[in-house]
């Protein structure tokens, strides 16, 4: 079991000792150790089995029509994940942890020594770290601890009820089978490691009436990019938008695996679609 080791040291990790015996209540329990770190500023984790066969997207990816299992999906981006019975889920929640390079390389490092497919995000001030299909919850554990250089670990008990809310969401269809629509127009991006976005639009009369997007890659905060692509709804292009959603993009969030120029330039393309094809009607 050979470790990659995170040079920042944690002098006190607290694991979140709690029940989740269903596939949407382990998703809630990460989210609940983010909630418990930002209020107590000190770094926060959970290690649990995963229950069922399924597959969980990631944040972006929209649903394909031919899965045969169990859909769900996380709040981090990335690629999806084959989950097994008896597999660990891990999450880890890092206050003042708010480089995606940074928490990506913490995330390489656990998964390679228990393996898994990894996702990582940001809320606020706190990063966010998932790992699924690791191969137990004791090798799980050990890495995470060896991973993150903790000197002390501490359990802290958790009620299940504290999980009922969170769970709701993760149980959702709406949620869990985001379908991708194509629309009137549609631009994609690709880079190495299988990272992609694909956005399309929707127009009539040459003003947005709808969008989607779809993609494998990783953002922060992890729902903005929704933000400022709905800022387009009922809106027709013009440079002024394009100047204001370019502002948001650099200055509210962060992208790993895609670029902000990925982002851009794509939306872009699509206003000389819509652009051409609205005004020579």
């Amino acid at each position: 079991m050979s470790v990659q080791k995170s040079q920042m040291g944690i002098r006190r990790l607290v694991l979140l000792d709690i029940h989740a015996p269903k596939a949407s209540e382990v998703l809630a329990a990460g989210e609940l150790a983010v909630e418990h770190a930002m209020r107590s500023k000190q770094p926060h984790a959970v290690v649990l089995t995963w229950p069922e066969e399924a597959v969980v997207y990631g944040l972006y990816e929209a649903v394909r029509d031919n899965e045969s299992t169990a859909i769900y999906r996380r709040i981090t981006g990335g690629h999806k994940a084959y989950m097994a019975p008896g597999q660990a889920y891990i999450a880890v929640a890092l206050p003042w942890r708010k480089s995606l390079e940074g928490l990506a390389s913490i995330a390489l490092g656990i998964a390679s020594c228990a393996g898994g497919t990894y996702g990582v995000t940001v809320f606020g001030e706190t990063g966010y770290i998932e790992v699924l299909g690791a191969r137990s919850v004791e090798e799980a554990r050990q890495c995470l601890l060896e991973a993150l250089n903790v000197e002390k670990s501490v359990k802290m008990h958790v009620p299940r009820t504290s999980l009922q809310e969170l769970a709701t969401l993760f149980e959702s269809q709406q949620w869990r089978e985001y379908i991708y629509h194509r629309g009137d127009a549609e631009a994609e991006r690709r880079r190495e490691g299988g990272y992609w976005i694909r956005i399309s639009i929707e127009t009539t009369d040459g003003y947005v009436t709808g969008y989607w997007l779809t993609g494998v890659f990783f953002s922060a905060p992890p729902t903005e990019v929704y933000n400022v692509l709905n800022s387009l709804r009922g809106a027709r292009f013009h440079e002024l938008m394009l100047y204001n959603i370019e502002l948001a993009i650099e200055k509210r969030i962060q992208f790993l695996g895609i670029t902000s120029k990925d982002f851009m330039s794509a939306v872009r393309e699509l206003y000389d679609a819509v652009g051409i094809r609205y005004y020579t009607r």
